[in-house]
């Protein structure tokens, strides 16, 4: 069931529909975003673009989720320049995004646990004050819930 996302002025996600696959259809039965747009906007007056389907990754990267961003020409998903929904960066230093996935990444590089650390269930944490602090700094090891 194709999704459509509302998005503001500021290409900020305000409002998703849930459309029956029929009312995306045009004259031939073939799927048309620019059809379902129009109906969502016959619901309500706005901007609507087609998102992926819930729980699902694919069209645009990702389900365009309230508050998400609507960003353009963006080089992600093993495409030179492209669009997609994105949620709010999870921290203020992380502002790259992946270019295999939509996904915001953090300035440094993640480590990889060792067995050992796997083995008394530590991970690594993400610590924006340690890297605001210094910024060669911002992973710290930590126990997880067992």
């Amino acid at each position: 069931m194709p999704s459509f996302a509302r998005i503001d002025g500021t290409n900020t996600v305000t409002d998703i529909f849930t459309l029956d696959n029929g009312d995306c259809l045009d004259a031939s039965g073939n799927h048309s975003s620019t059809i379902g747009a129009a109906k969502c906007e016959q619901k309500k007056a706005g901007t609507w673009i087609e998102s992926a389907e819930k729980n699902k990754e694919g069209l645009r990267g990702n389900y365009a989720g309230i508050g998400y961003t609507y960003m353009t020409g963006v080089q992600t998903l093993g495409v030179a320049s492209t669009d997609i929904f994105i949620s709010q960066p999870p921290y203020p230093s992380w502002t790259g995004i992946s270019t295999v996935s939509a996904e915001w990444i953090p300035p440094i590089t993640r480590p990889t646990e060792t067995d050992s650390q796997v083995n008394n269930h530590e991970i690594y944490n993400w610590d924006e004050t340690a890297y605001q602090a210094d910024n060669t700094k911002g992973w710290v090891l930590t126990s997880a819930p067992t």
